[in-house]
Order: C-alpha cells, then sequence, then structure tokens
C-alpha cells in the first residue's frame, strides 16, 4: 500500500511542478524544493535514530519518505531535465545533455548498486542514518543553486549564452591566470 501511495505522491508532484513552472521560476522552486527535501531526510533519520522499531516512529518514517517524493518529484526531479536543456549554450547543448544524463544514469547506478549494502543489516545497517548522508548532501546542492543557479524562466537561449558569457568574463577578469604584475 505504501508503495503504491509513493508512486501516487510522485504523479501528484510532477504534475504540480508542470502548474508551478508556468507562475513560478525555476530557481525558487529548486531552492524550496531542496530545503523541504532536506528537512525530510533529517527528520526522517532523527526519527529513526530517537524511537527505532516503533509503531509511531514507522508511521513518522512512512510519512517523511512520502513527503519527501514529493517535493522531489514537484522539485527536483523533473525541473533537473528542464534546467539541463535550458542552460547550456546552444553551441554545445546536445553534447551537455547527453553528459548530463549520462553521469545521471553513473550515479543513478551507483546508488542502486550501493543501497542494498548500506541497508543490509549484517552489512552496512545503516537503515534510517541513510538521512544523515542524504539531507546534508541536498542541503549542499540546495546551497550550491543559491549562490550558481541563475533564473533561467523567461529568457531566451540568446539572452542565456549572454548571461552566462557575462559570468564567465567577471570570472576570468576577478580570478586571472596569470596576475598582471607577472606578466613579461
Amino acid at each position: 500500500m505504501v508503495s503504491f501511495v509513493l508512486n501516487v505522491m510522485g504523479v501528484a508532484g510532477t504534475l504540480l511542478s508542470i502548474v508551478l513552472l508556468k507562475f513560478v521560476g525555476r530557481r525558487p522552486i529548486m531552492l524550496v524544493g531542496g530545503v523541504l527535501q532536506c528537512v525530510s531526510m533529517l527528520t526522517f533519520a532523527i526519527v529513526g535514530v530517537v524511537a527505532p522499531g516503533s509503531m509511531t516512529a514507522a508511521r513518522v518514517l512512512a510519512a517523511f519518505t512520502l513527503l519527501y517524493e514529493f517535493f522531489y518529484s514537484a522539485s527536483w526531479g523533473p525541473l533537473g531535465f528542464v534546467l539541463a536543456s535550458e542552460i547550456p549554450s546552444t553551441e554545445l547543448r546536445a553534447k551537455t545533455l547527453a553528459l548530463a544524463i549520462g553521469v545521471n544514469w553513473a550515479c543513478t547506478l551507483t546508488l542502486a548498486s550501493w543501497l542494498p549494502y548500506a541497508l543490509n543489516p549484517t552489512i552496512g545497517n545503516l537503515g534510517a542514518k541513510l538521512g544523515f548522508i542524504f539531507g546534508p548532501l541536498i542541503g549542499i546542492g540546495t546551497i550550491w543553486m543559491y549562490f550558481c543557479l541563475p533564473e533561467t524562466s523567461r529568457r531566451s537561449l540568446e539572452q542565456l549564452d549572454e548571461l552566462f558569457i557575462k559570468v564567465c568574463i567577471s570570472f576570468i577578469e576577478f580570478h586571472p591566470v596569470i596576475p598582471a604584475n607577472h606578466m613579461f
């Protein structure tokens, strides 16, 4: 039953993201989604460590798993692909998107291979403590997005190219490879 509800939460979150994309920018959706995912994971881990094996803890763990799925499906899940298709330069879009999807699948394969061992009671026995790994990772990703992810909605591809060219030029001017006083 929980698996069915988990899938329903995923579909509901994805449908919500389609509506939100029209009215809210990509950046706010990603940031709020990241914060809510991080809170869900950390709450999941704390409850799993504080009250392992209790019926109340099991219900709370199930609830926060469902909330996490909803928040992920409403933000990072679908918007990751949207941003991956909007941000690359026009000339490199196909190669960048192919590389991004390849890295995504490599990470998914690695996680799918590692996770059973981490959850196995005789090997990793992490259980709910996995939230202490994934929560901070999501938090770091959210902080990175806050400082590095521009708003891409309502901008043309040419405007996005120009935005990143300006950022690259300002970065190069601020961090020169060879300081001016060390020139020949």
